[in-house]
């Protein structure tokens, strides 16, 4: 009795031993993502030209929510330049991390697993023991430095739980291997006070810390088990008189006991049995009765035995329950099996066997406790059925599905996804599960996916929307739902998502979209050439109709000829008129025009090497800015009619007074080539003429001949290669023409 005290005593100081290490390694693992994330948190702040925005801003609140951080820092390129709170911490402005061969090992082992880690414990610059962990930060898959925060000793301690714990009842030990001398070097105690048989010690991989706890030794649990050995005499004494006393009281009393029993087993919600060495059943409860359906009394004459009861497949496991218990091996067992009822159907039951002995060791009989679990079996079996069903559906949809965890500060873990969850990302489980989306997708998407996360954790409502994701290989468009799972409390615990890919769909809505807005500019083109006919049309008709009511009514042969002549000018006109709107017809009819890969400033310099002595004439001068790269595809006739329509227009309406000067620039404008003509003529007024300008027969300027088709042919020309034209101008000050021409 005593050896068993002492070794539950031991017992019970390994337990209290463990339980506290749980707690310091829970408390230390919350510290660790507090810090992780808030480090994230500051890394984006850095722009795309690698400044920080904000950083004070949003370190000051991290800092200030946090109870596990005492300084943050950000670290370009290992040089300290952003420190929060400044005050107190002046000192380290500047200091150079990966040049200080005391400090930087740790710093560049961070860089080396691209992943966080804490150094230290150590002196700072600054005055003080700390921790320091630092994350790498890239951009552009380049190193840019680290996200860094400070710890400080006393910080650890406490929010750890390591400074809570009583010194008169355990030893602790901290140590580290110093990575420039090798050797162990112990912040807390000693590796002395460890013994190995009542400590437990721990590894931090995060920053490779062993921590040791030991139970000190404890002489109280002497003083117990003295007054348990006396309790214990003093409680023989009693039970030995009481079976005195028991053993002097009448027959009729002991069977009084016995049918107390029997009423009590009768009741138990467990069937009792009893089988002899050959498995005859010899004891059968009202229990029994009710799972099996057979009485006690049936029972007896049949001579039914225990093997007669169990399910044919199932035999084998009450025969070696059985042996075991009648070999002596074993004292008691328990075993699982089917077996038949009186009405031919089965029941699962749980039997809670015992061996009986006799006064010599040996076994005379089995007594059997039985637990009808066939409801219990059946719920179990739904639950796996309806497991493997969701199970099932969960990894054939086509859909993304995932299961969050919410920790709390800003965290989100992802605990399950399904296969095309992993398919469409690319990604394999171990890379996902138990992680963040910070640790395997970029910052800005890992950003974007928090905020709907906290959203939906804090609101407990669900989230629909529409996300453009960008992966390394390609852009992924989704449509996502986020619906909270709530626990008994009210507390959002998980987060179920369902994400749909849509960017076949995307694409073809744009397509359609696009479609749709070409077709829309064709009937509205359709609609002005329809007027543009109409009115041309028109206005020749009437004079032909016109001419004709006037021969009717002349009366010599002389007006007669001159009012021929009259229709004639009039019919080749018209036709004139339908040659130029027949060319226009065919630049929109032509659905099958050639388009050629052209390079601008070539074509450029053709079409003044062609005008040359109209530049001559005017003393005009051109300057032409074009990349000599750029091409542009575009059907050739077309760029040559469209080139020169716009520089011998610079050079017909330009200003009496000054010296003409033509400027061509290019740029890349999204999908656009765009061509900027530029001259300083006599301009436009486009308050005035501006809803006209592209108009058929539309001249502004009485100075030089012409028919007003220039601008109406190359406008429909560009619009037919999917381009379009813009102008700016201001009368007397001169005219710029932007040319967009589809990449």
């Amino acid at each position: 009795m005593v050896r068993y005290q002492i070794s539950v005593q031991r017992t019970n100081q390994k337990e209290e031993v463990e339980e506290l290490m749980k707690v310091i390694e829970t408390n230390t693992a919350a510290s660790f993502r507090n810090t992780y994330t808030a480090l994230m948190s500051i890394a984006l702040t850095i722009d795309d030209d690698g400044k920080p925005r904000s950083f004070d801003t949003v370190a000051a609140g991290l800092v200030r929510n946090s109870p596990y951080i005492d300084v943050l820092e950000l670290v370009p390129d290992g040089v300290i330049k952003y420190v929060y709170p400044l005050k107190g911490n002046e000192s380290v402005i500047g200091y150079d991390i990966l040049a200080d061969p005391n400090r930087n090992q740790e710093a560049r082992r961070a860089i080396e697993e691209r992943s966080i880690y804490f150094a230290g414990p150590l002196e700072l610059k600054q005055g003080g023991l700390a921790v320091v962990g630092r994350l790498p930060v890239y951009r552009n898959n380049k190193f840019w430095g680290f996200s860094a925060a400070i710890i400080h000793f006393e910080t650890l301690m406490k929010t750890s739980g390591l400074k809570s714990i009583d010194a008169d009842r355990f030893n602790v030990s901290l140590s580290k291997v110093n990575p420039t001398t090798g050797k162990e070097e112990f912040f807390m105690g000693g590796q002395d006070q460890i013994n190995p048989e009542t400590g437990r010690s721990n590894v931090f991989p995060e920053g490779d810390w062993k921590l040791y706890i030991e139970r000190k030794r404890d002489t109280t649990h002497i003083i117990y088990i003295i007054l348990l050995c006396l309790f214990s005499v003093m409680v023989s004494m009693f039970i030995g008189y009481g079976v005195f006393i028991i053993l002097k009281r009448p027959s009729e009393e002991l069977s009084n006991v016995q049918k107390h029993l029997e009423v009590h087993l009768d009741n138990s919600p467990l069937g009792v049995m009893e089988y002899s060495q050959d498995l005859s059943i010899i004891k059968w409860s009202k229990r029994c009765e009710e799972i099996f359906g057979w009485t006690e009394q049936e029972i007896l004459e049949k001579g039914m035995k225990a093997l007669d009861l169990t399910y044919k497949n199932d035999l084998h496991i009450s025969s070696n329950t059985a042996t075991e218990l009648m070999s002596g091996d074993v004292t008691g067992n328990i075993s699982q099996n089917r077996n038949y009822t009186k009405n031919g159907s089965l029941v699962y039951c749980m039997w809670y066997n015992s061996a009986i002995t006799n006064a010599n060791g040996e076994v005379v009989s089995i007594m059997s406790l039985v637990e009808d679990i066939t409801d219990q079996k059946w719920i179990e079996s739904e639950r796996s059925k309806s497991q493997e069903r969701l199970e099932l559906i969960f990894e054939s949809t086509n859909d993304m599905l995932f299961l969050l965890e919410v920790e709390g500060d800003g965290i989100f873990r992802y605990s399950a996804v399904n296969a095309s969850f992993l398919n469409h990302l690319g990604f394999n489980r171990e890379q996902i599960i138990d992680k963040t989306g910070f640790d395997f997708i970029s910052l800005e998407e890992a950003e974007k996916s928090r905020r709907n996360f906290e959203e939906v954790a804090r609101s407990k409502t669900e989230m629909n929307y529409e996300r453009t994701i960008k992966l390394p290989d390609r852009v992924l468009v989704v449509e996502s739902t986020l619906k909270p799972i709530l626990n008994g409390k009210g507390e959002c615990t998980n987060i179920l998502g369902v994400s749909r890919d849509i960017t076949t769909r995307k694409r073809h809505e744009n397509e359609l979209q696009r479609s749709f807005d070409i077709t829309k500019n064709q009937n509205q083109r359709l609609l002005n050439f329809a007027y543009i006919v109409s009115h041309n049309l028109r206005t020749h008709t009437s004079n032909i109709s016109g001419i004709l009511d006037m021969l009717e009514d002349s009366p010599s042969a002389l007006q007669q000829a001159k009012l021929l002549n009259y229709l004639r000018t009039v019919s080749n006109t018209l036709d004139e008129t339908m040659h130029h709107l027949n060319e226009v017809v065919n630049i929109h009819a032509n659905v099958d025009i050639r388009i050629d890969t052209l390079n601008l400033k070539e074509y450029i310099e053709k079409t003044v090497d062609l005008l040359r002595e109209r530049i001559k004439e005017k003393e005009a001068r051109i300057r032409v800015d074009v990349n000599p790269e750029l091409v542009v595809p575009f059907n050739t006739s077309y760029l040559e009619s469209v080139l020169l329509n716009f520089i011998s227009n610079a050079l017909k309406y330009s200003h009496p007074d000054r010296t003409p000067l033509i400027r061509l620039k290019s740029k890349i404008e999204n999908d656009f080539a765009v061509l900027t003509i530029s001259d300083n003529g006599l301009g436009i007024d486009l308050d005035k003429h501006g809803d006209r300008l592209f108009g058929m027969y539309k001249r502004f300027h009485k100075v030089a001949e012409g028919k007003g088709l220039g601008l109406f042919i190359t406008k429909n020309q560009i619009e037919a290669m999917n381009g379009r034209v813009e102008i700016e101008s201001a009368l007397g000050e001169g005219t710029t023409f932007r040319l967009y021409f589809k990449l």
